[in-house]
């Protein structure tokens, strides 16, 4: 943890006119996913998770 912690300092330090937020989930059953569909699957999940995540935030483009 201190080195993520510390490469996350060194980065907002570097450019501090970026604001930096950290989300951490736990997607039920998501380890079913991959084991029954595979890890392109499980892949596709995580993808449309963070793209509707983004929609919800504001932060498409």
């Amino acid at each position: 943890m201190k080195d993520f912690q510390e490469r996350l300092s060194l980065h907002t330090t570097r450019d501090a006119d970026v604001e930096v937020a950290i989300f951490m989930l736990d997607i039920d059953r998501f380890r079913i996913i991959n084991e029954l569909h595979g890890r392109q699957a499980g892949d596709l999940v995580l993808i449309k998770i963070t793209e509707r995540l983004r929609t919800l935030l504001g932060l498409t483009t």
